[in-house]
Formats: structure tokens, sequence, C-alpha cells
């Protein structure tokens, strides 16, 4: 998955890319429950470190988490 090279970086703007590549991917193949579980991360994350800290990455983290 595109979205892990990303994901490894640790830069926001790579987050943001992560965050992009697993939502495709889960948009391509709804029952691949790995990009589900790295999407929720990757937007916990988002807020973790402060890239956003709007509430809508918890809520989406939890609605993705939640489909596994």
């Amino acid at each position: 998955m595109l979205g892990l090279d990303y994901d490894r970086k640790e830069r926001k703007e790579e987050n943001q890319l992560a965050i992009a590549a697993f939502s495709q991917a889960k948009e391509k193949d709804p029952k691949f429950l790995p990009a589900y579980i790295k999407l929720a991360s990757s937007q916990l994350l988002n807020h973790e470190r402060g890239y956003d800290l709007n509430e809508k990455w918890l809520v989406e983290s939890e609605v993705n988490i939640r489909k596994v």
C-alpha cells in the first residue's frame, strides 16, 4: 500500500498523503480491513501530533475502526 510509505515518515504532509491513500484503498475495496485500520491510525496521529486538532479526526478514526 502506498499509504505505508507515507505513514512511516512522520511529517504533516506525508500524514495527509497517507490518509488520502488509505481512504482510496478502502473505497477501492471496502472489504480490505487493513486500510480501515491504517486510516484510523493516521487520522489519530494527525490529531495527536498536532497537525490538525479538529475533533473530526477523532470521530472519523472511531468510525473507521468500528468497521473492522
